[in-house]
């Protein structure tokens, strides 16, 4: 609900005032939800940019998803290409970075990808997980967690035990000080000493307390990994036996897929795909390296 939209200008008049946006104040939760958060975000998302669907090629499931790894813009999807030999449009298409194709080479580079073996790469990518979520839930749980790496782990250790040890002292230093005072008012300990000493207490109870006020920020944001990873293993469970992919699946499992610029070993055209998935970001590759051949052309998939 917003309000402040107008404001009345006396109250011996009925006319009103309309405001600037900047003073309207906008309050959440004040009405049931049609709708849960999660579905409204992510069709709020698909609405961000508008584009025309091609008439006579099909359309393209990774629109707005698809990304350049160096520049961040979006990939353009070619049409069906004409073989050399017949003319007729094969089912051919390619991704183009859209700053190459406005630009040229001064700004970025053409990351050609073959669009059927984005489809293959991910639909193999989401089967995997799929499948490990619902015959390995305990394995995959683990896994994902971990794959926040072992520095954040070992970081959460610490940040439990900093926070326990910075509650405990907090609690210690509500005595000391209550002490303190009982003290200086029984003539126990002069006002001299009394000024010291409760100064340093005094400095140390309100560094300590940012300290843990931080560190319990800290150990709630971690705390949040578990519960996101739980939510895309029963998300991306259901599509076990995926057999095609289409853009609201590609929507509501992927967050962005980043397409780097191919490059040759050994005469071998290789390319990176890093597929980013919602809740829980990059994965580490399930099965390592996934290698393929569509229409004659081959890539390789590493690091996903």
């Amino acid at each position: 609900m917003m309000h402040y939209k107008e404001i009345s200008v006396s109250y011996k008049t009925k006319r009103r005032q309309i405001q600037s946006r900047d003073k309207w104040e906008r309050k959440e939760n004040t009405h049931p939800a049609i709708v849960d958060r999660e579905t409204w975000e992510l069709v709020q998302r698909r609405f961000l940019h508008k584009g025309r669907l091609p008439r006579t090629n099909e359309p393209n499931i990774f629109q707005r998803i698809v990304r350049c790894a160096d520049c961040g813009k979006q990939m353009w999807l070619s049409g069906n290409q004409r073989s050399p030999c017949t003319g007729l449009k094969t089912e051919r298409r390619y991704f183009h970075c859209a700053t190459y194709r406005e630009f040229g080479k001064i700004k970025c580079t053409i990351h050609s990808t073959n669009y059927k073996a984005v489809q293959f790469i991910v639909l193999q990518d989401i089967r995997e997980y799929a499948r490990l979520a619902v015959e390995h839930p305990e394995a995959l749980l683990q896994m994902l967690t971990e794959s926040e790496n072992k520095q954040k782990q070992a970081s959460y250790v610490k940040a439990q035990k900093d926070y326990a040890s910075g509650t405990k002292r907090l609690e210690e230093l509500e005595v000391l000080l209550r002490r303190l005072f009982e003290g200086n008012v029984a003539g126990r300990i002069n006002d001299e000493n009394y000024e010291i000493m409760f100064s340093r207490y005094q400095a140390e109870q309100q560094g300590l307390k940012q300290q843990v006020e931080m560190l319990s920020k800290q150990l709630t944001a971690m705390g949040e990994i578990r519960d996101n990873s739980q939510r895309w293993m029963s998300l991306i469970a259901k599509y076990k036996d995926l057999q095609e992919l289409d853009a609201p699946i590609v929507n509501e499992l992927c967050e962005k897929i980043m397409l780097h610029q191919a490059y040759r070993v050994n005469g071998r055209r290789m390319q990176q795909i890093e597929i980013f998935y919602r809740f829980v970001g990059k994965l580490t590759a399930v099965n390592g390296r996934v290698e393929h051949k569509i229409r004659g052309s081959r890539h390789l998939c590493v690091n996903k």
